[in-house]
């Protein structure tokens, strides 16, 4: 490829900074313990184990925690013979507890991306979540939720079409985009529409006469019993004339027709360049980006390849710019402080506040991502966060330290009542058990306390920090000026430990990977 070279390449240094950019990127950052390997690895290989993942055992927990559609559907038939009152609370506790299964799949999948041995798998499935985006606030059923779910982890980076096609026949997608009442005669446009515009090439490549059509050879596409159901007498059987081609076709034929068009390459190649990379690559990029997926017939591992031994992808505007979204940002979190899974309710509290409330995106369009998961309430919430799970409850206020580039934005939010500050203030009510603060200063004994810092500052941060940053976190640390002294066991203690822990954790580099 002539835009971006192969690392291989003469010139490029594969190092522990390489290794961890695809460690964040590919993955959740975490384990650090990896990186070395990594690096006497090599890029090929490395990459070769991330993409190809099934060699790995999978370790995701069951669900048996949600209810089948048998056991709702029993209890629905159960209300027929109660009065009204007794039917609006038998109905009140099935909507109470299909809420709580949605709450404990959060924390089901922040600890399946927390504990996985396949990092990739749970990364792509997270961006299938933002791209085909469905919400629990109109899918109700958990296990419709759990189905969808399902497909983006076993499609992660399988074949493209067969994503596109898997994902339209879920009850959830059939339901969020109304192609479940989508019948001859009457065809509802929502699926149609979405499925060019948001979901495979973008706005400005078809017609509205091309979605009239697709919404037609998609009638009959339906469910029943929480299957994907084709029913035959809805259907429009008749002529259509699609993208330029006419036949009898059907939701099928549409959809290759759509994997017929150079833009559908090119327009999810950027996209997904955008989501492991950065932010508007050029158009010679995707060009090649995207001669690479149409190749490969629209096998996503192919195009994963070529991203991750690209140099590009190690170039300076790629590495250490992206912000954490709230996922990435909690499980780094919690497995560079060795903390493990944060209990479900924790998660969903912090996840919502974050602006990645997961089940329940905002929008068809899914979260617009990087810069958008920053604002005054976020930010807050991403400063204290640190602060609960170092010492298990919310500091006292003068203990809630901040660097000088941090404190401006504190103290903007901390008045605020608006919603998301609301849950913050909710948040750190709440009292999760502490982290082992001292494991991660045991290693350091008999380093001087701004060598401690460096070396935290590499293991959360993966950079530098400036000397004033270093300074303000070393004499935390010690309780006084004397940043050059050395720390022994009787020279600190948990209190200024996880302080200073939690203001490095509290600075703006923290925020990126």
């Amino acid at each position: 490829m002539s835009t971006f070279l192969a690392p291989t390449d003469k010139g490029f240094s594969w190092n522990q900074v390489a290794a961890r950019h695809l460690l964040n990127r590919a993955g959740f950052g975490v384990p650090l313990s990896k990186v070395d390997e990594m690096v006497s690895a090599g890029p090929t290989q490395c990459v070769g184990a991330l993409i190809e993942y099934e060699h790995f055992d999978d370790n995701l927990e069951a669900t048996d925690f949600v209810t089948s559609l048998a056991e709702y559907a029993e209890k629905r038939r159960a209300l027929a013979g109660l009065t009204p009152e007794e039917r609006q609370r038998a109905n009140n506790e099935i909507q109470r507890q299909q809420r709580q299964e949605i709450e404990k799949l959060k924390g089901w999948w922040i600890g399946a991306m927390v504990n996985t041995t396949r990092p990739l798998q749970e990364k792509m499935a997270l961006f299938w979540h933002g791209h085909f985006a469905t919400s629990a606030q109109e899918i109700k059923q958990p296990i419709h939720n759990l189905q969808l779910n399902t497909v983006f982890r076993t499609h992660a980076t399988g074949n493209f079409r067969e994503l596109v096609f898997a994902v339209g026949k879920t009850p959830a997608m059939l339901e969020y985009l109304d192609n479940k009442s989508n019948r001859k005669g009457s065809p509802n446009e929502n699926w149609a529409r979405e499925l060019m515009e948001l979901f495979t090439m973008g706005i400005g490549n078809y017609t509205e006469a091309d979605i009239k059509e697709a919404a037609r050879a998609f009638s009959g596409f339906t469910e029943r019993g929480g299957e994907f159901y084709f029913d035959e007498k809805n259907h429009d059987f008749g002529s259509k004339t699609f993208l330029g081609r006419t036949g009898e076709f059907d939701g099928k034929d549409v959809v290759d027709i759509i994997f017929e068009q150079p833009e559908t390459a090119r327009f999810i190649s950027r996209k997904i360049w955008q989501y492991f990379a950065y932010e508007n690559p050029s158009d010679e990029l995707v060009t090649e980006l995207a001669a690479v997926f149409r190749g490969a017939n629209y096998e996503l591992k192919p195009l994963l390849r070529a991203i991750f031994l690209s140099r590009e992808f190690y170039s300076t505007r790629a590495m250490q710019g992206q912000i954490k979204s709230p996922a990435q940002y909690i499980v780094m979190l919690a497995g560079q402080l060795g903390y493990g899974v944060p209990r479900a309710e924790l998660v969903s509290l912090a996840m919502r506040g974050l602006g990645q409330d997961l089940f329940y995106p905002p929008n068809v369009k899914g979260w617009p991502g990087n810069r958008a998961w920053i604002n005054t309430n976020t930010l807050l919430l991403r400063y204290n966060i640190p602060a609960y799970i170092l010492v298990g409850e919310r500091p006292p206020q003068g203990r809630t330290l901040a660097l000088d580039e941090v404190a401006p934005a504190r103290e903007m939010a901390e008045g605020e009542d608006t919603p998301a500050a609301r849950r913050a203030r909710v948040a750190a009510k709440r009292t999760p058990r502490p982290a082992d603060v001292i494991a991660h200063y045991r290693p350091l004994q008999g380093k001087t306390a701004t060598q401690v810092v460096d070396s935290l500052a590499w293991t959360f941060l993966g950079r530098p920090i400036t000397p004033t940053q270093r300074a303000s976190v070393a004499q935390v640390l010690m309780g006084g000026p004397d940043t050059n002294a050395v720390l022994t066991a009787a020279s600190y203690d948990n209190t200024r430990a996880a302080s200073a822990l939690h203001l490095l954790l509290s600075t703006p580099e923290y925020q990126l990977c």
